[in-house]
């Protein structure tokens, strides 16, 4: 979990091989917020690879955290938890729910995504 992070594929390819110091810095002035919003540590000592181990343990950390912010959060009703994407609750087909075809399985995860004021994905063949 703590070497976890979104990305779309072009960011992946865009990454490539190169050391967390070097793209860590680059994305930064790209997205300012981007690093701290995927509670990666900007410590640029933790971004070179012989410091990996340090990285992961303070990115638990800061995982932690904000899990636990969250979670107090919820619990003092600041805010609302998410409903989870549950396509057999809204069909009378049995369980478990199969779609006639998959794109309709699609065209219903994005209306529900949508209904839920959630950002649409990208979407590829």
């Amino acid at each position: 979990m703590a070497n976890f992070c979104f990305q779309t594929q072009a960011t992946n390819i865009w990454i490539g091989a190169r050391e967390p110091a070097e793209y860590f810095r680059e994305v930064e002035q790209i997205h300012p917020g981007a690093l701290a919003s995927q509670r990666i540590p900007v410590d640029p000592e933790l971004c070179r690879v012989e410091n990996y181990r340090e990285f992961l343990k303070a990115r638990r950390e800061l995982l932690a955290k904000a899990a636990n912010r969250f979670l107090e959060e919820l619990v003092e009703g600041k805010k609302k938890a998410l409903t989870t994407y549950a396509p057999e609750a809204e069909s009378a087909a049995p369980e478990p729910w199969q779609p006639a075809h998959p794109a309709q399985g699609v065209r219903k995860l994005l209306k529900w995504i949508a209904a839920h004021g959630l950002p649409r994905p990208d979407l590829t063949d």
